[in-house]
């Protein structure tokens, strides 16, 4: 039992020991016993515990196929890339409509050149 009773101080142990040895033997024996007792109980209980936890956790992801799972990521992230999206087709429109009036002014400009060279 000693082996498998391990404590992290030698003095706890040696202290243990002298209590065991003691005329109230049997009382502490019975209360090291029922320490025990309650040890194991509140193993059991929390393991318990534990495994209804882990039941409840895969029947709520039980209808999750890996396809299901893969097309909720995919709308998750389709959610957060649409504000994105917005953005960067504004931005594509406006560099397309200042090119455009980029274009017309440069077309101006040379056609001015142009007859104004063609005039002298």
């Amino acid at each position: 039992m000693e082996e498998e009773f391990k404590l992290k101080d030698d003095g706890t142990m040696r202290r243990l020991r002298a209590i065991s040895q003691s005329p109230h033997e049997l009382a502490w024996r019975i209360e090291l016993l029922s320490t025990l007792e309650r040890m194991r109980i509140e193993s059991e209980v929390s393991t318990r515990s534990i495994l209804q936890t882990q039941a409840r956790l895969e029947r709520s992801v039980a209808h999750l196929t890996p396809t299901k799972l893969a097309s909720l990521i995919n709308a998750q992230i389709d959610e957060k890339l649409k504000p994105l999206n917005q953005d960067s087709k504004r931005i594509w429109r406006v560099a397309v409509w200042s090119f455009d009036k980029a274009v017309t002014v440069c077309v101006a400009v040379l056609c001015a050149m142009i007859g104004l060279k063609g005039h002298k």
